[in-house]
């Protein structure tokens, strides 16, 4: 497989750690949030020219490309990353310091050496850079697990290059320490954060915007021309065959099928509820493209995800899930119906499926009008 670049997703968030130090990616379910967190990840850590992560076939451009202006912290050669995800199990002394029993289940408590304060002890170092990369920023308490580091992370409230505190400038806070008082602790300028969040999650607890906005914000959406790269498409419009007849069909439904779905996501709900692109690619296995029946069986798993995606959002309500479908649009020939049956004294609508034939049902979703 020929080498390819850094994505322009991860070189936008390597130019803005550089400036920013705090990078918040957000998007819809499956736009590639966990994929870039690991890109840009995997980069940080490298030299211009090595191999990403040892994938042969993501390269770090060398020196003569320009991304190692990018790099963030680009002298420092011993770079190290810390990477979380965020629970409604992630406590404050995940991430800072603070009291915890004994860790060899010995008597009393000591202090824990969170994620934070052990990225930025490496960052202090001579030759040290630090990236903390967070997944599923939302689904924790946010802001309780960053306590009062929430303003020192900040760019403009770091230290300077050296790790010296700059007067009337550096926020400070205190840490408590091994001896049981409390000492002034700052963040270094070689610390870097990265964070992702699916925007249509529910938070543990609320983040608020004076949280948000020490971030720099990078927005994924639904990518429809990721996907054509992805199937060998040059275009999906136009008429499709009654039946299958080979995989660019297949997958021309598919895809057609997929923008369809988001349209009715969006105003059924928001547009945070879409799907994103990589709910119809299976990074694990290569696009078939000799038989129809593999091309079915390929789409069978993304669509899958679809259907489960779709199921969520209106859950309890058939008559919406209908209408993300397009059964009242699709006609007599699309499989699913939606009817009305009694159950007590009451009419209760119901959706009918029928998924004996996939393709079918891509293909009347994708002519829907």
């Amino acid at each position: 497989m020929a080498s390819r670049q850094l994505s322009g997703h991860a070189k936008h968030v390597l130019q803005a750690l550089k400036t920013q130090k705090c990078v918040l990616i957000k998007g819809v379910p499956a736009a590639g949030k966990s994929r870039l967190l690991a890109e840009v990840e995997s980069a940080f850590v490298q030299r211009p020219g090595a191999q990403v992560g040892g994938n042969p076939t993501i390269l770090v451009p060398p020196d003569g490309s320009g991304l190692s202006a990018l790099l963030p912290s680009p002298r420092r050669s011993d770079r190290r990353r810390w990477p979380l995800v965020m629970n409604q199990n992630t406590r404050y002394r995940d991430f800072l310091r603070a009291p915890q029993a004994k860790l060899d289940g010995g008597q009393g408590f000591e202090l824990s050496k969170g994620a934070l304060y052990r990225a930025n002890e490496h960052a202090k170092t001579p030759n040290g850079a630090a990236l903390i990369t967070i997944d599923e920023l939302n689904r924790g308490p946010a802001v309780q697990v960053f306590g009062p580091s929430i303003v020192a992370i900040e760019a403009d409230k770091r230290a300077d290059e050296d790790n010296a505190p700059i007067d009337g400038q550096t926020a400070s806070f205190e840490l408590q320490t091994e001896a049981g008082d409390y000492e002034d602790y700052w963040l270094s300028p070689h610390l870097y954060l990265v964070c992702a969040q699916n925007n249509a999650d529910t938070s543990v607890e609320p983040i608020d915007t004076a949280f948000l906005r020490r971030f720099e914000p990078v927005d994924l959406f639904p990518d429809e021309g990721i996907l054509l790269e992805h199937f060998g498409l040059s275009a999906v419009d136009g008429d499709l065959p009654d039946t299958a007849d080979n995989p660019e069909a297949v997958y021309r439904a598919a895809v057609r099928a997929w923008r369809n779905v988001n349209r009715k996501l969006r105003i059924g709900a928001d547009a945070d509820h879409q799907l994103g692109h990589g709910a119809l690619m299976n990074p694990n296995s290569d696009v078939p493209t000799a038989t129809t029946e593999e091309a079915l069986r390929y789409v069978e798993r993304g669509w899958a995800r679809v259907d489960q995606h779709v199921g969520e959002v209106f859950y309890g309500k058939p008559e919406h899930v209908a209408d993300a479908f397009w059964v009242n649009e699709g006609g007599p020939g699309h499989p699913y119906k939606l009817e009305t049956t009694t159950f007590g004294d009451l009419d209760q609508l119901y959706l009918e499926r029928d998924d004996s034939d996939l393709y079918r049902l891509l293909r009347a979703i994708a002519t829907a009008t």
